[in-house]
């Protein structure tokens, strides 16, 4: 194995937070650090708050959190141009419900008449199902 350009800490575990990269002296919270606590990772902060991290022991991979509870966790929005595959997997959808309080999970629901939101289905077999509430 070649030898390491440097060396984050001499030696030990749980080793304080170390920042590898600053920006500059006038701007110490930008930058990448290095965590030694827990999973190891690497951490990219602006003004000191995580923006992107990744777990070295565990692979976990956190966008706007310095500690992802699963392989990618994201805090905050995400926009997507292409497409989404979910493997063995559920997604539910946001929509505008009428009358929220007469639908309970398992209920069917359909697309309303302009279909912009979803109501309570009607009639039998319905052409406009568009799912079942869950729990």
């Amino acid at each position: 194995m070649a030898s390491p350009t440097f060396v984050i800490y001499d030696s030990g575990i749980s080793n304080p937070d170390r920042v590898v990269i600053e920006h500059s002296a006038a701007f110490p919270d930008f930058g990448l650090l290095f965590r030694d606590q827990g999973p190891d990772r690497m951490i990219f902060q602006g003004a000191g708050k995580p923006v992107l991290s990744i777990g070295i022991g565990n692979g976990n991979v956190g966008i706007g959190t310095a500690d992802p509870s699963a392989t990618l966790e994201v805090r905050g929005d995400v926009r997507v141009t292409g497409d989404i595959f979910l493997t063995n997997a559920d997604c539910a959808e946001d929509f505008d419900v009428a009358d929220t309080e007469d639908i309970e999970p398992g209920t069917v629901v359909v697309l309303d008449a302009d279909g912009s939101g979803l109501c309570q289905a009607r009639q039998a077999y319905d052409t406009r199902v568009a799912g079942v509430i869950s729990g």
